[in-house]
């Protein structure tokens, strides 16, 4: 999933202060999203040639489920103890939101269809990582291969 980036201010409202020189990177670990999409889209069908029908479509989806491995609970880097590890390993937020697509693709054989569909993902997560702070947003884009049986 794509990095998260975070502005830190005190509560009085000033400005974070960097108490070390150094920044402090931690890598984040892996986590994943299962979602049910309510995809709605269009084709449209070139002339066949030779039994394969080309086509090109565009649709939009609604998307709802589950973000995997997103409690943001210890602190990330600090040791493997109960009490500060956590981050990022386990647990699971609601996320909701939509995607646009394009797609080219062809049938063929009559029961089968290749396509290659590019997405443009906005989904917002109830909590994410985020040291206490309740929302994520992200925007990411895919790219898939997408091999259809009709039956």
């Amino acid at each position: 999933m794509p990095t998260q980036d975070v502005a830190l201010i005190h509560d009085d409202g000033s400005a974070f202060k960097k108490i070390t020189g150094a920044d402090v990177v931690v890598d984040s670990p892996s986590s994943h999203i299962k979602t049910t999409d309510l995809y709605l889209g269009g084709l449209y069908n070139f002339e066949a040639v030779g039994g394969i029908t080309p086509y090109v479509g565009l649709g939009y989806a609604k998307v709802k489920g589950n973000w995997y491995k997103s409690y943001w609970r210890g602190y990330p880097g600090l040791g493997d103890s109960d009490e500060v590890s956590g981050y990022g390993q386990r647990g699971k937020t609601k996320v909701n939101g939509h995607y646009i697509s394009a797609k080219v693709g062809i049938n063929f054989n009559e029961n089968y269809n290749l396509e290659l569909e590019h997405a443009k993902h906005k989904i917002h997560a109830d909590s994410f990582r985020s040291f206490d702070i309740n929302g994520l947003d992200a925007k990411f884009n895919r790219t898939s291969v997408n091999l259809i049986v009709n039956f």
